[in-house]
């Protein structure tokens, strides 16, 4: 059960009801007869330009591009003018060119300091330069945000800690969700501005105590049984598959976010032919299913990892994943460490799933 749900009755049926919608759509798409069964089939030229796809540790954009981007990696910068979206995620992002079109980022030191349409992003510490330009709305998320540039706005914000410098011009409308903020009597806000301090809630009912445990429990002891049967369908094969990405965490991750980016527009292009509306069913069921075990392919990862490095002496593939399941669902409970650790999971997990099927298809 997802970190904060067990004491807030009312975030946790929207969950539910957000799960519900997600297995019915999927039983949509499933069952229901396609209909552009009766549309012409898309010519060559209709179809839309493949996207440019980077992911390794260390990257630096710069010639020009006029397609959309994926770009993951641990230090990734942008430094010349894209035509199309960006959407990139990584440990140190330096964005600094001119990106025509949305920019959608995610990682944990960010700094954009060149020109965007508009900007969704998420990190841990967030800079938006002086020399920075946004031309439409921006979304944000972030520990630390640093505003320092010249946004159209609207905008839309929640942050642990926000600061608005004496360079800071803001067009459009502010909304923000904060618990701590520094806006420079400089700054020029010409919009409206709304910015609501979070404050702990004491007066909200949380669950029985009773029900809150019953419900972790039963959570954790689905993934448990979940974990011993992946593990016994295919785990001998993929610890042999998964000692090579011991060093190699930030491609694992950004493959992750390129799996979950990009298979949704393959599956759009398969649904154009009539030829390609079976390989589209099947993919979307590999989609929800990746996804869903992700988690659980984590598990054997790190498991098998911890006992690589000598944290665990058992060579027990089954108690090194249980271990590592129980780990990560100890940290899932920590505030704001356990949302950006189910983050990296959750990436990591398909990162890794993707790689591994991938090498099945090769072999």
């Amino acid at each position: 059960m997802p970190c904060g749900l067990n004491n807030n009755p009312k975030l946790y049926f929207t969950y539910m009801k957000i799960k519900t919608i997600l297995l019915a759509l999927f039983f949509l798409f499933i069952f229901t007869p396609p209909l552009v069964l009766a549309a012409p089939v898309a010519t060559t030229s209709s179809l839309p330009k493949l996207p440019l796809i980077i992911a390794k540790d260390a990257t630096t954009l710069s010639e020009p591009v006029s397609t959309d981007v994926f770009i993951a990696g641990k230090a990734v910068v942008i430094d010349t003018t894209v035509n199309g979206n960006v959407y990139t995620a990584g440990g140190n992002l330096d964005v600094k060119g001119i990106i025509n079109q949305n920019l959608i980022v995610a990682g944990g030191t960010i700094v954009i300091s060149g020109t965007v349409n508009n900007l969704i992003v998420a990190g841990g510490d967030v800079t938006i330069a002086p020399q920075a330009q946004v031309r439409g709305y921006v979304l944000a998320a972030a520990s630390k945000l640093n505003i320092n540039g010249h946004l159209n706005g609207p905008i839309r914000l929640v942050a642990n800690n926000l600061t608005i410098n004496d360079t800071a011009y803001i067009a459009g409308s502010l909304e923000a969700n904060i618990a701590e903020s520094s806006i420079s009597d400089k700054a020029t806000i010409v919009g409206s501005k709304k910015i609501t301090i979070i404050q702990n809630q004491k007066d909200s009912k949380p669950l029985p105590s009773n029900f809150s445990s019953t419900l972790s429990l039963v959570s954790l002891v689905s993934q448990l049984l979940i974990l011993l049967i992946f593990v016994r369908l295919i785990g001998p094969h993929i610890t042999q598959f998964i000692k090579p990405l011991y060093d190699r965490w930030f491609a694992t991750f950004g493959w992750g976010f390129i799996f979950l980016s990009l298979t949704p527009f393959a599956i759009f292009l398969l649904f154009l032919s009539i030829i390609g509306i079976p390989l589209a069913l099947i993919l979307i069921f590999i989609y929800i299913l990746n996804i869903f075990l992700s988690p659980i392919a984590f598990s054997l990862f790190f498991g098998n990892w911890l006992y690589s490095r000598h944290y665990l002496n058992t060579q027990n593939i089954y108690l090194q994943s249980i271990v590592a399941l129980i780990l990560f669902r100890i940290v899932e409970i920590i505030p704001v460490l356990g949302g950006l650790a189910m983050a990296l999971v959750f990436f990591f997990g398909l990162g890794l799933l993707f790689q591994f099927q991938k090498g099945l298809f090769r072999n």
